[in-house]
């Protein structure tokens, strides 16, 4: 550098401070790009917590036993098992139909 020449060390300068400018346009495009992409995580992670409640349903009403209309029948996995162990009902009750 101390054999540069005035002129050589003014270019050199300005050589070197575009490029720091270039790259602090960089660091800014990705500084709003992370910040794009964080604000979008944050996004998704409480579309999927939301998705989640109407899927399961709040955490108090998953392990309550008794949540269902009265009204409603109740089947258990009993009655299933029990059902399949005799093979395939053929019994029909209806009103209408003529045995």
């Amino acid at each position: 550098m101390e054999n540069l020449s005035n002129e050589q060390l003014i270019e050199l300068l300005s050589t070197r401070e575009k490029q720091l400018i270039s790259k602090e346009k960089q660091i800014v495009s990705k500084e709003k790009t992370l910040d794009e992409k964080e604000e979008e995580v944050i996004r998704l992670k409480v579309l999927v917590a939301m998705l989640k409640r109407m899927k399961f349903g709040a955490q108090s009403e998953r392990f309550l036993k008794q949540v269902f209309d009265p009204g409603q029948l109740h089947l258990s996995f009993e009655d299933l098992s029990q059902k399949s162990d005799k093979g395939p009902d053929t019994g029909h009750i209806c009103n209408t139909c003529v045995p």
